[in-house]
């Protein structure tokens, strides 16, 4: 059996570059410091589970597929993401980092985000059924028999639906809804 495990996550400024602005005044605005209270729990209870590095796949969403994907965590981990340092700490202990994402899917969501009059809901809610259908199929694809994922998937993601049964979920982080 295979296992994954699904920590939800919000991205912060820092994950999101120079797009920050544009998809931050879209959204319900967190502060800066309950965003990295968040992203501290997360790695606290990311770093009980009780992992074998050595067999730990991590995935990313909005993590293309480029063969770049170490300079991307690198880089943004240098930036002050929270998640990409977590990213980087796991690595560190011998996870193995796997690009999650189709690169044309997150292209035309990057388009939909600088040309909003392109994207209407019923339209994001089907990229973002596309986008995890791509995901549980890369998981699919590349987590071997006696192997764990850990993924850190937007809330807005469930891949629950397009993964095999052969893939045992967990949700180690509760979210409640306020």
């Amino acid at each position: 059996m295979r296992r994954l495990s699904v920590i939800p996550i919000l991205h912060a400024a820092a994950d999101l570059g120079s797009l920050a602005p544009r998809i931050q005044s879209g959204r319900a605005s967190q502060s800066t410091y309950q965003i990295d209270e968040i992203w501290t729990q997360v790695r606290e209870l990311v770093l009980e589970l009780d992992f074998d590095y050595a067999r730990l796949r991590l995935y990313q969403d909005s993590l293309p597929i480029c063969g770049f994907e170490h300079s991307i965590v690198s880089d943004l981990a240098s930036q002050g993401s929270a998640n990409f340092r977590l990213l980087a700490e796991l690595m560190s202990r011998g996870a193995e980092l796997v690009g999650t994402e189709s690169p044309q899917l997150l292209l035309r969501e990057l388009e939909w985000v600088r040309n909003p009059q392109l994207a209407t809901e019923e339209r994001l809610r089907e990229l973002t059924a596309e986008r995890d259908r791509f995901i549980a199929h890369r998981i699919d694809s590349t987590l071997a028999e006696g192997e764990e994922g850990l993924v850190f998937l937007g809330m807005l993601h469930d891949l629950a639906p397009y993964l095999p049964e052969t893939i045992a979920l967990r949700y180690p982080l509760k979210v409640e809804a306020s």
